[in-house]
């Protein structure tokens, strides 16, 4: 999953995208200002980490692994997209990308912690 082409790009995109690192800033206004592209990028790197999340939560030893692993990474695409999923895609169901925000939540706990 994570060596997916159109993951990589996606990610690289995201981490590239002005309006993203502005609202990762605290600049709330932007989030309906996203660009279609953009926005399926996201999507595409938030749904990925969602099914990982789900996975992972299942074999602990793993998770714990892989968050010492990927704990940045994961980070900072849940900063940059946080914005997305909680104020925008959440307006349709709440529980949309849960197992991506519980993961997020343990890899920022991780980098805290080093």
């Amino acid at each position: 999953m994570l060596d997916d082409e159109k993951f990589i790009q996606s990610r690289r995109a995201i981490r590239k995208n002005k309006l993203l690192n502005q609202l990762r800033e605290g600049n709330d206004n932007l989030i309906f200002e996203i660009d279609l592209a953009t926005e399926e990028a996201a999507k595409n790197v938030t749904t990925t980490y969602d099914r990982l999340g789900f996975i992972l939560k299942h074999v602990k030893e793993l998770e714990d692994e892989f968050l010492q692993w990927q704990s940045y990474v994961i980070s900072d695409m849940w900063l940059l997209t946080k914005d997305l999923v909680t104020k925008k895609w959440r307006t349709r169901n709440m529980s949309n990308l849960k197992e991506f925000e519980i993961l997020s939540n343990r890899a920022l706990n991780n980098e805290h912690m080093n």
